[in-house]
């Protein structure tokens, strides 16, 4: 029986024991500290099977969730997985006259559309609004946690839907947060809003502001890797039309 299994190797100088990592597509990535015997990988990797397939299997059908039926069958998103909170919303339609009217919480993690879901257009753009709201309600507060606890000020905080751009901060003092981090592991939204809270001291990305960076996330270098894969988190709906 073969145990060959894919994976790519990153060394973070960070890192005092080397770490796997599945990223959004399912791929093997293998963290190992700069001193790592990296002929030892092979091994590591073949006795960890059991745990790659498990994780595997565990991304690939969260992605699936995460996507909607709206990616694979042009069909209306039945749910939406909020990872960065934890939460799955589950989306029901009920026929009316006219546009599409409102979106409605009716129970715990139920969201309800009222009117003419026919208009996939206009329900698109009546989720995204609800997403906005959702995210002002949890990423605001979520920045201005981080901010008190580690002593990085901003003015304000206000919260975007762009299509590449996760945050960024003025020379204002004011941070821009994409309504599209709700989708995102907690780990990564966590990586983005330190980021943006650091440019409160750096407005730069000298080495001094990667220092600071490093301070508040230690592992800000594999989070890094992972963001360039982050867009696969977001459904499709979110930037249709």
């Amino acid at each position: 029986m073969s145990y060959d299994i894919a994976y790519s190797v990153k060394v973070n100088h960070r890192l005092k024991y080397a770490r796997l990592s599945i990223g959004a597509r399912g791929e093997l990535v293998v963290l190992v500290p700069s001193s790592f015997d990296q002929t030892l990988i092979p091994d590591l990797v073949r006795q960890k099977k059991e745990w790659i397939a498990q994780t595997r299997k565990k991304v690939m059908a969260d992605q699936q969730q995460s996507r909607g039926p709206s990616d694979v069958a042009c069909e209306l998103p039945s749910r939406l997985v909020l990872h960065s909170i934890n939460e799955v919303w589950q989306v029901s339609y009920r026929a009316g006259r006219g546009s599409v009217v409102e979106a409605q919480v009716i129970d715990t993690n139920r969201l309800m559309i009222s009117g003419d879901a026919s208009k996939s257009d206009l329900v698109y753009r009546l989720l995204r609004m609800w997403l906005k709201q959702k995210a002002s309600l949890e990423l605001v507060p979520w920045l201005e946690r981080l901010s008190v606890a580690n002593g990085l000020n901003y003015s304000r905080a206000v919260i975007r839907h762009q299509k590449t751009r996760w945050g960024s901060y003025s020379g204002r003092g004011t941070v821009s947060l994409n309504m599209k981090l709700l989708f995102l592991p907690e780990h990564l939204v966590h990586h983005v809003l330190i980021h943006e809270l650091c440019h409160t001291v750096h407005l730069n990305h000298s080495s001094s502001f990667w220092k600071l960076v490093a301070r508040y996330d230690p592992a800000y270098m594999e989070h890094r890797v992972e963001m360039k894969r982050a867009g696969s988190y977001i459904p499709h709906f979110v930037d249709a039309g």
